[in-house]
């Protein structure tokens, strides 16, 4: 190795000086090499509910730098936001999700992550992590309490009125009937 070149610590690959990246596999220049991807799960604090999300993987013919970029240009594309990123490995984003059926037309939120790591066989292997947002579930969590509720109230509403209904129908027609019935046997016995 010359003056002119250094050595990116993950994966022993030479760069030329000034290289902020290496060429081999992405990794930073000059920085230890990154963790292991973790789990499916989400680290402590993502998805605000902490349960596990949901994971894919897949291997693109891109070094990590074009799959970055790549990653980047298809979260936006989908209206996320990119809340933090260390390219060319990680990038934690926010996507909306609206749906008349699932989500009753209002906007919930889901938070995840895309891990790049260079394949040992060229190429990048992605991997990407998402879950709700619990927090974004609040609204429609209201709206379905109160339409439960007024299911209920309308339920108890039905039951009073069809009480009433029969309440008068016994109170009234059948009762002069009984009173007629009774009045008509006296009469006939008498």
């Amino acid at each position: 190795m010359t003056t002119n070149e250094q050595t990116c610590l993950r994966c022993g690959t030479v760069n030329a000086v000034g290289a902020k990246f290496c060429s081999g596999c992405g990794n930073p220049l000059g920085a230890p090499p990154p963790p292991p991807p973790q789990s499916a799960s989400f680290p402590s604090g993502f998805g605000a509910g902490g349960g596990a999300g949901n994971m894919r993987s897949a291997r693109l013919n891109l070094d990590p730098i074009q799959a970055f970029a790549a990653c980047s240009q298809a979260v936006t594309s989908l209206g996320g936001n990119i809340n933090d990123q260390s390219p060319p490995n990680q990038i934690r984003f926010s996507v909306p999700y609206k749906d008349t059926w699932t989500t009753l037309g209002l906007t919930a939120k889901l938070d995840g992550e895309v891990r790049i790591t260079p394949d040992p066989q060229g190429g990048s292997k992605v991997t990407i992590t998402a879950a709700v947002n619990v927090n974004s579930l609040i609204p429609l969590f209201v709206i379905l309490v109160i339409i439960g509720l007024l299911t209920f109230f309308v339920g108890v509403l039905v039951a009073v009125l069809c009480d009433f209904y029969i309440y008068s129908k016994l109170n009234g027609e059948v009762s002069d009937k009984l009173a007629q019935s009774i009045l008509q046997r006296a009469t006939d016995a008498g």
